[in-house]
């Protein structure tokens, strides 16, 4: 199984990559999925939380039932929506036996991640939207599986009684402004910040940097997201949009922002270099820059110079514009799409 993913970077300069990882066949088990999902969020989702005359009418095992009722941490399941059925390869495969799902997916994955949440919630799972193809096969994506070339769905593995552990970091995030609190958000808007506008709060950030204006234009702007004011950012998500009158900004992402969450506003720049991984053996995904690929798009790869080769012993590095979503045992799934954080599996 694999696909075709985007150049990673190397001392400033775009770099065409091949990574290749062998499993043990007794400690894994390999699946094509074609489970559909869903368009990603591109500004905000907002659903009517009023009670129907017919209360028959809401899903409540959707989640719906309970948005009605007042839980905003419902949304989730909203969007998840009903889950599908298993891949083939996975309906006899007992939950206890899996340890993670490593997956290679088209930019819709949300459908299968449900499936799997439900199937196995005590595995991780790491799922790399592959990077956009349409200048280089002629497919939107590209998925390969013993000798088949897909444009849609996902392939992966299910690895086997294992002891993964999980990690993601943020490289070439530069924080803008001081932690503050959630203190009213709606899926993936957030309404106030310190009970203040957000959207104020980011300019104001911006501002003080001299990154206003035209300077501003190029520059992506992200949210980092943590459980306690004394961790930095356990997640991070672009900002997508914000209206300084409204206040209310949107986030790229498909998770369910509560309040009393803490968040951090940061400027993102892209890493010059592919970081060495510390921890090996290991997989990794990562998301590249948005103008990256293009050098490999225009069909001129060019001659290849022996001496430039770089040699990363004992990792899979796999990068995509598009990004990743991951989820740790026991948590719901949440994609990122910032260019520069990456996520990685180790046993």
């Amino acid at each position: 199984m694999g696909c075709l993913s985007a150049p990673l970077r190397w001392k400033g300069e775009e770099q065409f990559t091949a990574s290749m990882a062998w499993f043990d066949s007794s400690r894994c088990v390999p699946f094509r999925s074609t489970i559909p999902g869903r368009e990603r969020a591109q500004v905000g989702r907002r659903v009517d939380a009023r009670l129907p005359e017919d209360a028959t009418a809401f899903d409540t095992d959707a989640g719906l039932g309970r948005v009605a009722q007042g839980d905003s941490s419902a949304w989730a399941d909203v969007w998840a929506g009903a889950p599908a059925e298993l891949p083939k390869e996975l309906e006899h495969v007992p939950p206890t036996d899996v340890s993670a799902l490593l997956i290679l997916s088209d930019d819709a994955p949300q459908g299968l991640l449900s499936s799997l949440q439900t199937a196995y919630p005590g595995a991780c799972k790491m799922a790399l939207r592959v990077s956009s193809t349409p200048f280089v096969t002629g497919r939107p994506f590209t998925l390969l599986r013993d000798g088949n070339v897909h444009s849609s769905g996902a392939v992966g593995l299910a690895i086997l009684k294992a002891t993964p552990s999980l990690r993601t970091t943020f490289d070439g995030l530069h924080p803008l402004s001081p932690v503050m609190k959630v203190t009213a958000a709606e899926g993936n808007l957030i309404h106030t910040l310190n009970d203040g506008n957000p959207s104020q709060l980011l300019l104001d950030a911006i501002r003080s940097t001299g990154l206003y204006g035209e300077n501003a234009k190029e520059d992506n702007f992200v949210l980092g997201v943590s459980t306690s004011p004394e961790v930095l950012h356990q997640r991070a998500f672009r900002i997508t949009s914000g209206d300084p009158k409204r206040g209310t900004l949107a986030l790229e992402t498909d998770a369910t922002i509560t309040e009393g969450l803490f968040v951090q506003f940061f400027k993102s720049s892209t890493p010059s270099d592919v970081a060495q991984p510390d921890r090996t053996p290991s997989i990794s995904f990562m998301t590249t820059s948005d103008a990256a690929g293009t050098r490999a798009q225009d069909g001129h790869a060019g001659s290849v110079d022996v001496e430039s080769v770089r040699i990363i012993e004992g990792a899979f590095v796999a990068g995509s514009e598009n990004g990743w979503t991951v989820a740790q045992a026991d948590e719901e799934a949440w994609a990122c799409s910032v260019p520069g954080a990456s996520t990685s599996v180790a046993w």
